[in-house]
C-alpha cells in the first residue's frame, strides 16, 4: 500500500498541489470512499468491512479513502488493495468542516480526477463529479422521535438530529444506489424521499465476535464475575460483594448516550431490587467513560449495578455467557448489533424495545420479550415476566411485525457486489 495525504489544510481549503501526491493504476477503475467521520464503534466497523470486501470485486480497482486518520485502518486490510488513505481529521470535529467537505471540498477534488464510483459512507450525499454515486445510510437519528426533554438533554445529539433533518435530503436523489443496513431503514428512506426499489438495497451486517472465545461459555455457566479474572479485574470495586452471585443477571452492553435510555432502565431495575427481587444489571462502562456515565453511577452506585468499563470482544463474550438475559432498551438504533451478537452465541432470553430495529433484529428469535422503552413500568413488567418464566415469550404468531423479514430476498451479499452492480449498470 502507498499511503498519501493532503498537505495541512489552511482555512478549510483543499490544496490543488496535494493532488500531485496521488498515483493510481491507469488501467484500474477508480473508487473514492468518503468516510472521514467514521472513527469508532459501528461506523468504523462498516468502513473496515467495505475495504475488506472490495478485494473481491471482479473489476480491477484503485481506492482513494478519506478517513479521519490513516492509523485507524489496519495494514492487514489495505495491503490487499491498491489503496491511498487521505486523513481528514477536521471533519469529525466540526459540523462546519464536514459541510465544507461534503458540498465544496469534495466537488473541487472530484473535478481533477476521472472517478468511476464515489462511495459515501457518512449518510450525506456530497456534491461530486463521478460516473456512479453510492450512499450508505446507517445513522437512524433521522427517524428518531424522542420526548423533547430527552432530545435537548445533550447539545451534541440535538445538533446532530437537526443537521440530519436539514442535510440528508440534500442531493440524495443524485445517488445511483442508496444502501441501508436494515430493511426498516430502507423502507423509511423510500417512504420519506420517494426512492425506488431499484435505487435502494440492503447489506445485512453480521457480528464480529471471536469464535475462539466461545469456549468460555461452558466455563462460565455457574461462575461469578467476582471469581473470573477477566471480568472481576474490570469491575468497579464497590460492585464486588460476593464470590457467589445468585441474582438474575441482566446485561446491557452500551456506551452511555441519551438514546441508550439508561436512566429508565436503571430506575426499573432499582425499583425491582428494592421490592425484594434478586436481580442485577451488568453494564459496559465506568466512571472514566464520559460525563453521562459519571452522572449515572453517582445516582445508581453499588448493588444491583455492576460497572465493567469497556470490554474487548473476548471479555464481552464471557459476560454474555455469564448473564441470564440481555436487556436492550435503546430508543435509537439502526441494527442493535448486540441483539444479533447475543442470539448468535446464547440460547437465552432477550428483552428489547418495541421498536422497528429490535423487531427486525429479533425476527427469528423465539426467546424474546418486547417492552415500551419510554415507560419504566413496562420495563419492570418485562423483567418480571422474563424471571418468572423459564424462557421468554415469543411474539404472538398473529403479530403484524413478527414476520417482518418474510419474503425479503433482495439483500445484497456484500460491498463487492454493490460495486460490480454499479460498474455493470
Amino acid at each position: 500500500m502507498k499511503a498519501a495525504s493532503f498537505s495541512r489544510l489552511v482555512g478549510f481549503f483543499l490544496l490543488k498541489s496535494s493532488l500531485q501526491s496521488f498515483s493510481y493504476l491507469k488501467d484500474a477503475k477508480l473508487i473514492v470512499i468518503s468516510a472521514q467521520n467514521l472513527r469508532s464503534a459501528g461506523g468504523l466497523s462498516v468502513l473496515l468491512q467495505v475495504l475488506a470486501q472490495l478485494k473481491d470485486c471482479r473489476t480491477r480497482i484503485h481506492v482513494i479513502c478519506f478517513a479521519s486518520s490513516s492509523k485507524i485502518i489496519p495494514s492487514s486490510i489495505v495491503d490487499q488493495l491498491s489503496c491511498t488513505i487521505v486523513p481528514l481529521p477536521l471533519s469529525s470535529k466540526s459540523w462546519l468542516a464536514r459541510i465544507y467537505y461534503e458540498y465544496i471540498g469534495f466537488f473541487v477534488f472530484s473535478l481533477h480526477l476521472d472517478i468511476d464510483v464515489w462511495l459515501a459512507l457518512n449518510d450525506l450525499s456530497p456534491f461530486v463529479k463521478a460516473k456512479k454515486r453510492i450512499l450508505l445510510f446507517h445513522n437512524a437519528i433521522l427517524f428518531w422521535k424522542p420526548p423533547l426533554a430527552e432530545l435537548f438533554s445533550s447539545i451534541n445529539v440535538c445538533i446532530a438530529w437537526l443537521a440530519y433533518k436539514l442535510l440528508v435530503p440534500v442531493n440524495i436523489h443524485a445517488n445511483n444506489f442508496v444502501v441501508a443496513q436494515a430493511y426498516w431503514v430502507k423502507d423509511a428512506l423510500q417512504s420519506m424521499f420517494r426512492l425506488s426499489d431499484s435505487q435502494t438495497c440492503v447489506i445485512k451486517s453480521h457480528p464480529e465476535l471471536p469464535l475462539g472465545s466461545l469456549s468460555c461459555v461452558d466455563k462460565l455457566h455457574n461462575v461469578s464475575s467476582a471469581t473470573h479474572p477477566k471480568l472481576s479485574a474490570r469491575m468497579d470495586d464497590s460492585t464486588i460483594n460476593s464470590s457467589k452471585d445468585s441474582s438474575y443477571k441482566l446485561v446491557f452492553p452500551s456506551f452511555p448516550r441519551p438514546f441508550k435510555n439508561l436512566p429508565r432502565l436503571m430506575a426499573a431495575v432499582y425499583n425491582l431490587y428494592r421490592s425484594g427481587l434478586d436481580v442485577s444489571l451488568h453494564l459496559t462502562f465506568d466512571k472514566k467513560t464520559n460525563l453521562l456515565a459519571r452522572r449515572i453511577i453517582k445516582n445508581f452506585p453499588g448493588r444491583p449495578f455492576h460497572y465493567y468499563g469497556f470490554l474487548p470482544k473476548d471479555d464481552l463474550v464471557c459476560l454474555y455467557s455469564y448473564s441470564n438475559a440481555l436487556i436492550f432498551p435503546s430508543t435509537l438504533e439502526t441494527l442493535g448489533l448486540p441483539l444479533i451478537e447475543y442470539t448468535s452465541i446464547c440460547n437465552k432470553p432477550i428483552l428489547a424495545s418495541d421498536l422497528p430495529y429490535a423487531i427486525e433484529a429479533l425476527s427469528d428469535c423465539q426467546n424474546k420479550i418486547l417492552f415500551d422503552p419510554f415507560d419504566i413500568k413496562s420495563i419492570e413488567c418485562a423483567i418480571l415476566e422474563c424471571i418468572n418464566k423459564e424462557s421468554a415469550s415469543p411474539l404472538p404468531i398473529n403479530s403484524p411485525m413478527s414476520n417482518l423479514n418474510a419474503c425479503r430476498t433482495n439483500a445484497i451479499s456484500g460491498w463487492a457486489q454493490v460495486i460490480d452492480l454499479a460498474f455493470s449498470s
